[in-house]
């Protein structure tokens, strides 16, 4: 796991931080240990260049094993617009970076009186780590589908993360060797695949028995691809 090589708040750091930027992703199961995730809300602190310092109240994705946090981008990019529109239009479309977070009691009196700089910088809990996380594709067939781009908002963080990726070469060859150990495998077509076989006029219907007969591993970008008869070129 990749460890932030600096500190900037001076109080002990928390939580390992994952800023989800894939609308279509809401990461409802840990992408580490796969259990699932709780909810947590505590305040994030973001600074917004030049010098726009913020604390947004947000629930977070939690998970209590890995003490994971998983904020989405395209909600946290939503409440910097709503917020700046208001208060400073000039620095709506900056670039910005999560720097970490606030203890709730600190956070609710600046609600009432501002905090100073150097106040925010004394009760500022930096991040343990700064982590991405790339989703791995299964598909049936010979089309790899493309992978979904976050539509660009008016905030874009800019800012250069260590990359801890969620597949794992030797896992997915073991994955792989196993399954081949079992072909041909009986499954159920899920709502995706019945819609790619409709455009592909293969004809399979919701309840249909299929086989797997064949299973790739495509790395890091595909993961385990998986085959069957009516799926052949």
């Amino acid at each position: 796991m990749p460890k932030k090589s600096s500190q900037f708040g001076k109080l002990s750091p928390q939580y390992n931080f994952f800023l989800n930027p894939y609308e279509n992703e809401r990461f409802t199961r840990c992408p580490q240990c796969r259990a699932k995730m709780r909810q947590r809300k505590l305040p994030l602190v973001i600074h917004v260049d030049p010098m726009y310092p913020v604390s947004l109240n947000y629930t977070c994705r939690y998970c209590p094993a890995c003490d994971l946090l998983i904020a989405h981008q395209d909600e946290i990019e939503h409440l910097l617009v709503a917020l700046f529109e208001q208060h400073a239009p000039e620095a709506v479309g900056n670039d910005y970076i999560v720097l970490g977070t606030f203890e709730h009691d600190f956070w609710k009196q600046g609600t009432k009186t501002p905090h100073t700089v150097q106040s925010l910088v004394d009760n500022l809990h930096d991040f343990k780590q700064v982590l991405i996380f790339k989703p791995a594709y299964i598909w049936v067939g010979k089309e790899k589908p493309t992978e979904k781009r976050p539509a660009r908002e008016k905030h874009r963080s800019k800012v250069a993360l260590p990359t801890t990726l969620i597949d794992n070469p030797d896992r997915g060859k073991a994955l792989m060797d196993k399954m081949q150990a079992h072909l041909p495998i009986p499954v159920r077509p899920t709502p995706a695949l019945i819609k790619l076989a409709n455009k592909k006029r293969l004809g399979i219907q919701r309840n249909e028995s299929l086989q797997i007969w064949r299973v790739f591993y495509l790395g890091d970008e595909g993961g385990l691809c998986v085959n069957h008869p009516r799926c052949e070129p």
